[in-house]
């Protein structure tokens, strides 16, 4: 009666979820763990990372400031800085359309129109 292995088992085995009606505190401060920005991860890009050591390196080149990766990006002309290149230059043009008005008709001389005919007379 006493002596139940029913306990012993959940740990064992397989159960389903189960709710108690405990009660929960509230202050949690003994359970605080470090959120995301705790940890400051070490280089990965640059001449020392954790997989690589820097030693001193030397040239005899002398750089340019175009050539630096230091230099000030804002001297540098942005997409808006040049103008627009006609497609003309390149290949043939499509044909273009228009939605405007047309005054001079194409063709020769006068052209009927509906009112030139009479339904009714036949010759």
């Amino acid at each position: 009666g006493d002596y139940t292995t029913d306990p012993a088992n959940r740990h064992v085995f397989l159960t389903a979820p189960a709710s108690s009606m405990k009660f929960r505190p509230k202050d949690f401060r003994g359970f605080r763990t470090p959120g995301p920005g705790t940890y400051t991860l070490p280089r990965v890009l640059g001449p020392q990372t954790v997989y690589t050591h820097a030693e001193p390196s030397y040239s005899m080149k002398w750089k340019s400031q175009y050539q630096s990766c230091f230099q000030d990006l804002a001297k540098t002309p942005g997409p808006a800085a040049f103008g627009n290149v006609e497609m003309d230059v390149y290949k043939r043009s499509a044909p273009k359309y228009s939605m405007g008005l047309r005054t001079k008709l194409g063709g020769t001389g006068m052209i009927p129109g509906p009112a030139d005919y009479v339904p009714g007379k036949v010759r």
